[in-house]
């Protein structure tokens, strides 16, 4: 029961480096925290698992609701978080710092395709 609460904490402090001092001292950063991002994603979506939709919405809402983004599966939540909220913070740093994570999760789904026989 404790690892929901310290799972989120740890993504928190994921998305809290994006745009950060340390991001700015470091730039690469971005692409390291999209890294963690996947494999938190990939860890807490085993193949074959089937997610429900939070309160049986069909499409994100607009604007970002903290409480909708709590219900989605980890790695819908990832995405939902990074487009709906920290692409569009008003810091310049945290929106250039979201291209990189962005990257990461791009080129670990295109491996993920590319190496699934299903997908040739």
């Amino acid at each position: 029961a404790a690892l929901g609460p310290a799972r989120l904490q740890c993504v928190e402090a994921l998305f809290a480096l994006l745009g950060s001092n340390a991001f700015r001292k470091d730039n690469e950063i971005s692409l390291v925290v999209g890294e963690a991002l996947v494999n938190y994603a990939d860890a807490y979506s085993p193949e074959g698992a089937v997610w429900t939709r939070p309160s049986g919405e069909q499409a994100w809402p607009e604007k970002y609701d903290e409480e909708f983004q709590a219900e989605l599966p980890p790695h819908e939540q990832v995405l939902y978080r990074l487009l709906r909220k920290e692409i569009k913070a008003s810091n310049p740093q945290k929106r250039t710092s979201c291209a990189p994570a962005m990257f990461a999760l791009v080129g670990h789904c295109s491996r993920l395709v590319n190496s699934n026989p299903s997908f040739k």
